[in-house]
């Protein structure tokens, strides 16, 4: 399995957002200097996190981004599956009517497996995790 482009900087840009959160709305120029991302591109990643409502917009000159909550109730699961859709390795693994063999195949058990482990370990890592993490590495 392999992040998108999407994924990889819609996290970032979150992590940017908790890095700041609580001293108002982030401009989108300021994201995207810090993280080497496109404006035009990180707007509309932004636009779909604000509307899963993880983040939000604040229009004016002091307007910008922030985040919808708390850095700690934030996971990169949420993230993940807003800009990703499923994060299961194969579609039997949510849909096993795909598939004729779903009920009788053992190797649909270890895709189920894999796929759940991955969600479970990031439904543990919260934006506040990575702040922390940030921290200790820019140190």
């Amino acid at each position: 399995m392999k992040l998108s482009t999407k994924s990889r900087y819609g996290a970032r840009a979150m992590v940017e957002l908790a890095t700041r959160y609580g001293k108002g709305p982030v401009k989108i120029h300021e994201i995207s200097q810090r993280q080497d991302i496109s404006e035009y591109y990180l707007q509309q990643i932004l636009s779909t996190l604000c509307k899963a409502d993880l983040a939000v917009s604040t229009a004016g000159s002091h307007g910008g981004f922030s985040l919808a909550m708390s850095p700690e109730k934030i996971t990169l699961l949420d993230i993940l599956e807003v800009l990703e859709g499923s994060l299961s390795l194969v579609g039997c693994v949510e849909a096993p009517q795909q598939c004729g063999k779903a009920d009788n195949c053992c190797t649909r058990w270890a895709w189920c497996m894999v796929s759940e482990q991955l969600k479970n370990t990031l439904r543990n890592i919260t934006l506040d995790q990575l702040v922390k993490k940030q921290k200790i590495h820019s140190a």
